[in-house]
This record gives structure tokens, sequence and C-alpha cells, in this order.
């Protein structure tokens, strides 16, 4: 959550961000994994809203997903419709994550 919310509040500043991602222009596999993750994140929420602890279980699933993007997808790149699309992701991210709770509250 830390790092999408930097990267998304920094670069969305320079950026007019949009919250659609476009499909056409995901490019590497591992932001379409991701992608299809938050999906089915968002599925499982709405379908699970009222037993808490299998929510925060399937926001846990996207550990790797997200890790993986991070790990293997360079966002800040010259394509500004695809770093824009990478952003989005991003924000669809937090986005999700907000359904269940807003983890940027969290101190450690």
């Amino acid at each position: 959550n830390k790092r999408a919310l930097n990267i998304v509040t920094i670069e969305g500043k320079k950026m007019d961000l949009t919250d659609s991602i476009n499909s056409d222009l995901l490019k590497e596999e591992h932001e379409k994994i991701l992608v299809s993750a938050i999906y089915n994140l968002k599925k499982q929420i709405n379908d699970e809203k009222e037993d808490f602890k299998k929510v925060l279980d399937n926001i846990s699933s996207l550990y790797t997903p997200l890790n993986n993007f991070f790990d293997n997808v360079m966002v800040n790149i010259g394509d500004i419709k695809i770093k824009g699309n990478r952003l989005a992701i991003l924000k669809q991210v937090l986005n999700t994550l907000k359904i269940y709770a807003d983890f940027s509250k969290i101190q450690k």
C-alpha cells in the first residue's frame, strides 16, 4: 500500500490520473497478472464483505502479484500512455484496498 501510494502521489501530481485501466496498454505479463488479481479481489471483497477475516485473507493474496509488478515492471517510462495506465493500475490497487480499510492510516 505504502509503495503504491508514494508512486501515485508523486507521479499523480505531474499527470492527470484516471481510475480506468486500458487493457490494450497492458504490455508486461506482471501487469496483466496484477490487473486480473485486482478484479478478482474486488469481486471477493464484495462477495465476502461481512466476513472481515476472509476479506483480509483475500487482500493478502495481492501481495505476490503486486510485488512482482514492482520488481518487474517499470512504471515511470517515457511512453506517457503506458505510464498513465500503470499509474491507474496502482490507483486501482489503492482504491480496492480502501474498500476494506485505509491502510495508509496505519502506523508502525
